[in-house]
């Protein structure tokens, strides 16, 4: 359906913004719905914690300086 979009009035224009928009939005949330769906598919093979994310453990790391008036104060660096 081809129609000159010069003819339409501003409350026209404005109608079919409002419908074309309000179809985009339905359209964009079933495609969601799909992706979020593969995507809890896919999560035990991805080892996705819902979006909690893990930290690599690093080791501990021995202090290098100490504090001369109170030896219990140490920094790492």
């Amino acid at each position: 359906m081809k129609r000159d979009f010069e003819s339409l009035s501003v409350d026209e224009l404005w109608a079919l913004y409002e419908k074309v928009s309000e179809h985009l939005a339905v359209r964009l949330i079933e495609k969601m719905d799909v992706l979020e769906a593969r995507l809890k598919q896919l999560a035990p093979r991805l080892n996705v914690d819902d979006g909690k994310s893990r930290r690599r453990p690093y080791p501990k790391v021995q202090p290098k300086f100490q504090n001369p008036d109170q030896q219990s104060q140490t920094l790492t660096g």
